[in-house]
């Protein structure tokens, strides 16, 4: 639905008058009025376990936030912050908070949004817009649909960071703005990362950005590589309607942009890709062509699955990842391969794909080093590490081992610590690996640099 400029004025006036309910200290405020919504204060929530709750920081809106930091379980089963919104009417607003990631890191605890009687979902598509601080900044969530009248925006954070055993959260800012109906994602149809098997039917889902307020239309156009028109049509969009369904036939191999508009707004564009599918195709046991993906600290675990798949689709046979030591081996003789969650739930959805792993270890713990030291000098803990290690992760598809990585240049290893010592701390390794069982491949560290020659020739002069 088109908002024309006079009701924007309206719902804009009407926001900056509104008033939010603040936690229950008998203290009322008026929340900011903004050039584009209106702006709630994070300290305001009308309930909040967080804890330890609103803290002092002249870099905030208002020169407070809300944080959660603490290593103890919720009594509830999860942590939560509610603040109430006066809508002047009916419709479409973009949330903006001004929080930590809300999905994605290690460092921080994903988190959840429900709008007033909804059910909670998790927050995964928010995009980041400017920097605050070095652990907050602006997400656009995405659009809420709200009712006239009192409205209620609650945060959930119920898993722990990934990191540690620690519930972290800090929140800013909200500010909501109202919106038309729009194209928010095109996505195609049971193929992951938008990559279609040859001979499968491109159909398309097209997420609007709320309910649409009453009926209208959307139009779309699918170009191949070459910008020729392959499909084309309007669809009908029902009052009501979140999304919309688009079948461009069967495509032939090749690359091809899809692009969307609800009528009256700008189209959205996306990229998808017909390949060979994978019946039909022979894997060859190695190719030239490798993937540096770190995905288990890099993507978000709900896109482990598709990230895999499309990987496999794409005909790499090879990728290197990372696995932390120090997470798994806190002591001498204590593995639990579990606690690097990442590594472990990702090396299970690379599971049945056929893509081997370099896997890449990083990190000594400092039980195995002197603590002004990088290199481990507890070469019994590193045999030990690299056979528990191989064996753990053998039928994970990890064929390949390299220790440490760049410590010619400082990333694993001290301006004092030289290529010798290394050499040795790689043998001590080797063995390891040899005696796991596992019989996989081992590699030295990556070297950093342009001509990395005299430290890597004395590293060789000792192997």
């Amino acid at each position: 639905m088109r908002v024309r400029t006079e009701r924007h004025g309206r719902i804009r006036r009407a926001l900056a008058a509104a008033a939010a309910t603040l936690l229950p200290l008998a203290v009322l405020a008026a929340p900011e009025a903004a050039a584009n919504g209106l702006v709630v204060e994070a300290e305001d929530a009308v309930a909040t376990t967080y804890t330890p709750g609103v803290v002092d920081d002249a870099r905030m809106s208002g020169g407070r936030f809300l944080q959660l930091w603490t290593t103890t379980a919720p009594s509830t089963g999860d942590y939560r912050a509610s603040y109430e919104v006066t809508a002047p009417e009916d419709g479409l607003y973009q949330l903006e908070v001004a929080s930590t990631p809300p999905s994605g890191v290690t460092w921080a605890s994903p988190y959840d949004l429900k709008v007033n009687d909804g059910a909670f979902e998790p927050v995964t598509q928010a995009v980041k817009g400017a920097t605050i601080t070095s652990e907050i900044a602006k997400y656009r969530l995405g659009t809420v649909n709200l009712t006239a009248g009192a409205n209620t925006l609650t945060f959930r954070v119920d898993d722990r960071r990934a990191l540690d055993t620690r519930y972290v959260m800090y929140v800013d800012a909200l500010t909501l703005t109202p919106t038309d109906l729009k194209v928010q994602t095109i996505t195609a149809d049971g193929a992951p990362l938008n990559v279609i098997e040859d001979g499968s039917p491109a159909t398309f889902t097209v997420a609007l950005n709320g309910a649409a307020p009453q009926a209208t239309q959307l139009s779309y156009v699918v170009r191949d590589y070459w910008s020729a028109t392959v499909a084309q049509g309007t669809l009908p969009v029902a009052a009501g309607a979140e999304s919309v369904a688009i079948d461009a036939g069967t495509l032939d191999i090749g690359h091809y942009s899809i692009s969307a508009q609800v009528t009256g707004t700008a189209a959205v564009t996306t990229q998808a890709s017909v390949v060979l599918a994978g019946a039909d195709r022979t894997k060859p046991a190695d190719s030239p062509f490798a993937l540096d993906v770190a995905g288990g600290l890099l993507l978000p675990p709900d896109k482990w699955d598709a990230f895999a798949r499309a990987m496999d689709l794409s005909g790499v046979t090879w990728i290197r990842e990372r696995v932390s030591w120090g997470a798994v081996n806190p002591a001498a003789g204590q593995f639990d391969f579990t606690k690097d969650v990442r590594a472990d739930g990702w090396t299970q959805a690379l599971e049945g794909t056929g893509i081997k792993i370099l896997e890449m270890m990083g990190g000594a713990p400092a039980w195995t080093r002197d603590s002004d030291k990088k290199l481990p000098n507890n070469l019994n803990a590193v045999y030990d590490f690299a056979k528990e290690s191989a064996a753990y992760f053998a039928d994970r598809g990890v064929e390949a081992w390299e220790f440490l990585n760049e410590v010619n240049a400082g990333s694993w290893t001290t301006p004092t610590e030289t290529a010798d010592q290394y050499a040795a701390v790689l043998k001590a390794a080797a063995i390891g690996y040899e005696d796991s069982g596992a019989d996989p491949l081992v590699s030295a560290a990556g070297m950093a640099g342009a001509q990395p020659y005299p430290w890597l020739e004395l590293m060789l002069r000792n192997e």
